[in-house]
């Protein structure tokens, strides 16, 4: 073999060596790279639950004070148009003995 022919192996060895290195390097960048991707849905997720929870901690909150609301309206309602009543009832008796005497 002539000295042409060895460069030319040696050439392709070296070339082939960095292709199966490069690809190695790439691999590993892709695996870097989906771990990253992996972590960052893996915390989107968590996000999503935290939110969720608060959604449901707002919703019970809601419904709890709705009930209380409509209790404290429903009492002062029924307690101003009792005094109401009283307040009328007083007047109208008063005009009725106002009249006879």
């Amino acid at each position: 073999m002539a000295f042409k022919d060895y460069t030319g192996l040696i050439g392709e060895g070296l070339s082939g060596g960095l292709k199966f290195f490069g690809s190695q390097e790439e691999r590993k960048a892709a695996e870097a790279q989906a771990d990253s991707l992996r972590a960052k849905g893996l915390n989107d997720i968590e996000v999503a639950k935290i939110m969720l929870e608060g959604k449901k901690y707002d919703l019970e909150i809601a419904k709890s004070g709705a009930g209380k609301t409509t209790q404290a309206g429903s009492k002062t309602l029924y307690i101003a148009l009792g005094i109401g009543g009283v307040v009328i009832l007083g007047v109208v008796i008063f005009a009725v003995t106002r009249k006879r005497a």
